[in-house]
């Protein structure tokens, strides 16, 4: 015998019998290894051991092929086709007038795929493939077969791939290389084009409706500002000096209202400080005048006041008056006499000459 590369062409008999050879000489391995190479070494066992499984009937069928030189190669793929197809495989193998190349396109006919499937039932191909992969004899194939069914609540039925694949992970087994790759979608130039101007108008859009809220939410500042600083100029509303203080705002926090917008700006009391409410769109309190308590804890443009009849209530900042230590609310508050009423109703009743 000679190494791998120079190995000649013999027949399938010649090769098993190496590998029986090998195989009854187990002590005499390292030397054989460094004789022959590990290829040939391992290629001749894997022969021999198929070559033992076969029956009388399947020997005599593999003598009566007509190809009596095979290399090592063709004998391990032979090896490789599945027993329930071995049969008809040999059957072709005999009728056909066969070369190196011709046998091998048959052999590849009948080999099961070198790949395990998830999500499906386990088959005998299945156990061959998991076998031959990873260099497996039948009692280790065996105690897999035994842990699937364990873990399979002890039924032999519908045992599937996907519990074999994770024992055999699980067992530290490279199942990766048994199973099928990834499918990945491939696109042609045009396709590509599509897909990037799609994205692009995409970004485009997304773009352009940010600019839009930006813009309106700017308006809106705009709009709010011109409000409050005309009724901060309305005499009835704000009749009293205040300090007016900007603040900066974040222009990408979308204010709630006109409440919110107050907060821009701080106007400030004392406590103590006498007050009179100008907000002539409510009669119960118009006029009255009381004494600033304190600021609302819970809303900052609030202020507690005591009124001049005792009750306690809030006011915005913006419809009180402040009013000077010297002010005096008795003679202001001080009822007009019903004569001085009646010259006044005459007055207005004299008409304008034109």
């Amino acid at each position: 015998m000679q190494q791998t590369e120079m190995l000649p062409q013999q027949s399938l008999q010649t090769i098993a019998n190496w590998g029986m050879t090998f195989s009854s000489r187990p002590d005499e391995e390292k030397e054989f290894v460094q004789l022959y190479g590990k290829p040939l070494y391992d290629g001749a066992l894997a022969v021999a051991q198929w070559w033992r499984s076969l029956s009388i009937g399947q020997i005599q069928a593999v003598n009566q092929i007509d190809f009596p030189y095979w290399t090592l190669t063709l004998a391990r793929k032979l090896a490789k086709v599945p027993s329930t197809k071995l049969n008809n495989c040999l059957e072709a193998l005999q009728k056909a007038r066969l070369s190196v190349g011709k046998l091998s396109r048959i052999l590849n006919k009948f080999i099961a795929p070198e790949k395990l499937r998830s999500g499906k039932a386990v088959t005998s191909d299945d156990w061959q493939l998991i076998a031959r992969s990873f260099d497996l004899d039948g009692d280790e194939i065996d105690a897999i077969r035994q842990q699937a069914v364990q873990m399979n609540g002890g039924s032999t039925q519908s045992l599937t791939t996907d519990l074999v694949i994770e024992i055999l992970t699980e067992r530290g087994y490279p199942v990766a290389q048994i199973l099928p790759k990834p499918r990945i979608k491939r696109y042609s130039r045009t396709e590509v084009e599509q897909l990037i101007a799609i994205k692009v108008q995409e970004a485009m859009l997304s773009k352009e409706q940010e600019l839009l809220t930006l813009l309106e939410r700017s308006r809106y500042l705009e709009t709010e500002n011109e409000r409050l600083m005309t009724r901060l100029r309305m005499p009835s509303q704000c009749p009293t000096t205040v300090e007016v203080t900007p603040v900066t705002e974040d222009p990408t926090s979308q204010p709630d209202g006109f409440e919110k917008c107050l907060g821009w700006w701080e106007v400030s009391f004392s406590v103590g400080e006498r007050v009179r409410i100008v907000d002539n769109t409510n009669n119960d309190d118009y006029g009255k005048t009381g004494i600033i308590k304190g600021q609302s804890k819970s809303d900052l443009a609030l202020w507690w006041v005591q009124l001049s009849n005792g009750d306690y209530k809030q006011f915005p900042a913006l419809v009180l008056e402040s009013l000077p230590p010297s002010f005096d609310e008795e003679r202001a508050s001080m009822p007009i006499s019903k004569q001085i009423v009646q010259k006044l109703k005459k007055i207005e009743q004299v008409p304008i000459a034109g």
